[in-house]
């Protein structure tokens, strides 16, 4: 028994340690993507959720988003994970554009990485409180189950902002499920991610590294715990090598766990492992 759990140990390690070594994201700053970045007040503060206001102080994740949203001027917004609806008002409040906003009822939720439990009159309250609702479209959905193109039209959406259910399953989810719905100049953001050890920041990272073994160049914006990818450089450039071996890893990962959410989870579960300590660091 001891020499079979120590050889399920050494391949467990050994499909870990490919994975860690060769898929996290690529750290870029944010004066690569935005021109003349510069830091924000918010013209909202009322349930505000997103760093330095609350959080880790060190990320500057409000300025990220709202640069990016000055510099992208997007026509529709879509964002994942509505809250108390804070985000959705700075946006509001910072461009002209029709936000989507999706969020799930108590009923509705599934993961455990979660925020918020928010009944339907608490969800959005604060842009509701200050008169957005005529711009704004809420969804009640739990995304896992979310088919986007039931309330947006295809190819419409320029910016999307992924902050709902934090396990890694549901960010892989997200992603894939609203593909069908961005424009030819859309760019995505992944909220609370960072290879941090606490596990809100990891499972998302993990999620985004899980997505960049797949073939989508997600990267990860310095100074914040944000994750970006964008439809106009959409793909991984990876050598030759690289990607046999890939090819390879993946067919074992099939082997070994089945479908692409058992993959993610036995993934989640390596990490629990060898990133905090139940097992030997890789």
């Amino acid at each position: 028994m001891t020499s079979n759990n120590s050889i399920k140990r050494f391949l467990q390690k050994i499909y870990w340690q490919y994975f860690w070594d060769n898929f996290q994201l690529p750290v870029v700053s944010i004066n690569e993507i935005v021109e003349n970045y510069q830091e924000h007040e918010p013209a909202i503060l009322d349930e505000i959720c997103l760093p330095p206001y609350r959080g880790n102080h060190k990320f500057n994740d409000y300025s990220i988003l709202i640069s990016l949203i000055h510099s992208k001027q997007p026509a529709n917004i879509l964002e994942l994970g509505t809250a108390h609806g804070n985000t959705v008002a700075n946006m509001c409040a910072e461009c002209d554009a029709q936000v989507y906003t999706v969020n799930a009822l108590p009923e509705q939720i599934e993961g455990s990485i979660i925020t918020y439990t928010l009944c339907k009159d608490q969800i959005g309250i604060v842009y509701r409180k200050l008169g957005y609702e005529n711009r704004v479209v809420q969804i009640y959905e739990n995304t896992k189950s979310l088919n986007i193109l039931d309330y947006v039209l295809p190819k419409s959406i320029d910016f999307v902002f992924i902050d709902a259910c934090h396990d890694a399953e549901f960010v892989v989810n997200d992603f894939i499920k609203i593909l069908p719905a961005l424009s030819d100049r859309a760019i995505v953001l992944f909220h609370d991610t960072h290879p941090l050890a606490d596990r809100r920041y990891l499972d998302s990272y993990l999620g985004c590294m899980f997505l960049r073994k797949i073939g989508y160049d997600v990267k990860q914006i310095a100074s914040g715990s944000l994750a970006f990818w964008s439809m106009e450089n959409p793909n991984v450039k990876t050598t030759h090598v690289l990607n046999i071996t890939n090819q390879c890893h993946s067919i074992l990962g099939k082997f070994i766990y089945g479908d692409q959410e058992s993959i993610v989870r036995g993934v989640r579960w390596l990490a629990s492992g060898f990133l905090r300590g139940k097992f030997s660091s890789p």
